[in-house]
């Protein structure tokens, strides 16, 4: 019950604190009501809402437990498999939104802490950081990368190679390279 009530707080003071945000904004003069609707992009809402639904579809389906399992079952030791889920993490966000990676893949890894008797915080820093600069590497991964390639005309192939010259996808990649060696050290 206790839990519940503060949860059910911290959602009341969160929603308070962007409706006084708002109301500051408007009051002051920064934005317009009208430029506040014109300012709300339609497409990058859509793509939080179809992969929150997708998220959500693929963790009540039981798929995670499964996952889960077998990579336990596969590594060689408890590092290899956080190790695989933090690639897993990275691999999903680079073709779907990142936030909603961590929906899909935390799962998974509360999953594997549970059957490997560890602490899940370690492993969902990871996940986390995993899905956040992979997310990065392609258009469709992050909302800045929406929103940029929507402002300035890029489409998805230029994250890749833009006026030929490698674009940001293979500099994300030198840097996931050396964030899963530092996973691993940790």
């Amino acid at each position: 019950f206790i839990s519940y009530f503060m949860n059910r707080q911290k959602h009341i003071f969160a929603l308070w604190a962007v409706y006084s945000g708002v109301a500051v904004l408007l009051i002051s003069g920064a934005i317009n009501f009208s430029g506040a609707l014109a300012s709300i992009n339609i497409n990058v809402l859509g793509i939080f809402l179809g992969t929150m639904i997708l998220s959500s579809l693929f963790i009540f389906s039981g798929v995670p437990a499964y996952l889960a399992s077998t990579l336990v079952d596969k590594s060689s030791s408890v590092c290899m498999a956080m190790l695989l889920v933090c690639g897993l993490s990275g691999f999903i966000s680079s073709f779907t939104e990142n936030v909603a990676t961590i929906l899909i893949v935390a799962p998974i890894a509360l999953e594997i802490a549970r059957a490997i008797n560890i602490k899940p915080v370690p492993l969902l820093i990871g996940v986390a950081l995993s899905a956040n600069l992979q997310g990065t590497a392609t258009m469709i991964g992050d909302s800045p990368s929406i929103i940029l390639a929507m402002q300035s005309g890029m489409n998805f192939n230029d994250f890749f190679w833009m006026k030929g010259h490698p674009g940001i996808f293979f500099a994300v990649e030198l840097g996931a390279i050396g964030a899963f060696f530092v996973l691993w050290l940790f």
